[in-house]
């Protein structure tokens, strides 16, 4: 398993994670605002349970993360990243058309 793959997936992880903060500070205070309304009044409780979810996902993704990645070291070796494997990663994309 190449060394710096592990990393991919933790940098998605936090855009995801903060994706997910945005999305809930914006949907609670939107929440607010309608629950001001009398048809409205009981939003903040029927949407409690999502805006939990939005809150709670980042550590629990890390947490499945985290397990993904130590099961993988314990049953892989790893490659770590010196000039001969880039200079390798760099002639394979050249020959198997792996640019974008």
């Amino acid at each position: 398993m190449p060394a710096f793959s592990g990393g991919e997936p933790y940098e998605r992880m936090i855009r995801r994670s903060r994706d997910r903060k945005a999305l809930h500070d914006r949907l609670v205070v939107e929440i607010r605002e309608l629950s001001r309304s009398s048809p409205y009044t009981d939003i903040d409780d029927r949407s409690r349970e999502l805006t939990a979810v939005l809150s709670e996902s980042a550590s629990d993704e890390k947490a499945r993360l985290d397990a993904v990645i130590l099961r993988l070291t314990n049953i892989s070796t790893m490659i770590p990243l010196d000039s001969d494997v880039l200079r390798v990663s760099i002639d394979y994309q050249g020959r198997f058309a792996l640019r974008p």
